[in-house]
């Protein structure tokens, strides 16, 4: 039990600039963290919304409370899976060399450089702006908290099984630590507290049937992305690394949103 507590505390240190004590963890207990991402997603979701529901008697302008949860969303975790969505992309515009293994080496290089490239500006600039555009929605149709809680603990659920399923990429790395020791039953554990928060927070919203049929399609969508985006680290990558799962979690985020602001305003 004080493990798993030290797990709690270590996935909030790790994900979040929230002020929790510190603990340190061994090595093989690392990828214990993994079991709580979707409690510290939630709660970065629960943040958010509770920034904006504050203010929302005060401002009233969506645009301008979209910007608030935006920047709300950095305070709250800074640009830890912005910077990996950027790095991924720059990554990935690199034209191929026509030697696999060469152009794989490459990606992986430039994913360890600092420099910001066009492409990864590219890939911020757009995924903020939607974000911005699809928060903007969601305030106005008054979803904004079950939106935000769902998305945030279902994008952190995504890439627990992401790295349940998805080799290392190269045996060093952020991505090597989490996934080194990582066990299929974290998925599992990481599932079960996802659809107690995610059904809980819709059933309070929705209803049972209602709540648990939008839940079921913004996971399915989810999962066929997580897919994807698998086949595309595992061809351009040869597996995950830190950067591809910061990737993975924004790009969840937004897809989750959009579902919502499709989906939640016709219940």
């Amino acid at each position: 039990m004080k493990k798993l507590f030290s797990a709690l505390l270590g996935a909030y240190g790790f994900l979040t600039r929230l002020p929790v004590p510190y603990v340190e963890l061994e090595l093989k207990d690392f990828s214990l963290i993994t079991n709580f991402f979707p409690v510290v997603g939630a709660t970065e979701g629960f943040t958010i919304g509770l920034a904006i529901a504050i203010l929302l008697p005060l401002l009233k302008n969506p645009q301008l409370l979209a910007i608030l949860g935006i920047v709300t969303s950095f305070l709250v975790r800074g640009i830890f899976h912005l910077d990996g969505l950027s790095d991924t992309c720059d990554a990935l515009c690199i034209k191929p060399s026509g030697n696999e293994e060469d152009h794989i080496e490459k990606r992986l290089t430039i994913m360890k450089d600092s420099t910001v490239g066009v492409g990864g500006v590219a890939g911020v600039v757009t995924l903020v702006l939607t974000k911005f555009v699809v928060l903007t929605g969601l305030i106005r149709l008054k979803l904004f908290f079950p939106a935000l809680i769902v998305a945030y603990a279902l994008s952190r659920w995504i890439i627990v099984l992401f790295m349940c399923f998805t080799p290392p990429a190269k045996a060093s790395g952020l991505g090597y630590l989490l996934g080194k020791n990582m066990k299929k039953t974290y998925g599992v554990f990481a599932s079960l507290i996802t659809l107690l928060i995610c059904f809980g927070c819709l059933f309070f919203y929705y209803g049972g049937v209602q709540g648990l049929e939008l839940l079921g399609k913004v996971g399915v969508l989810l999962l066929l992305w997580s897919l994807i985006f698998r086949q595309i680290c595992m061809k351009n990558f040869r597996g995950l690394t830190g950067d591809t799962l910061g990737a993975l979690v924004e790009t969840s985020e937004v897809l989750s949103l959009v579902a919502f602001l499709l989906l939640g305003g016709k219940i």
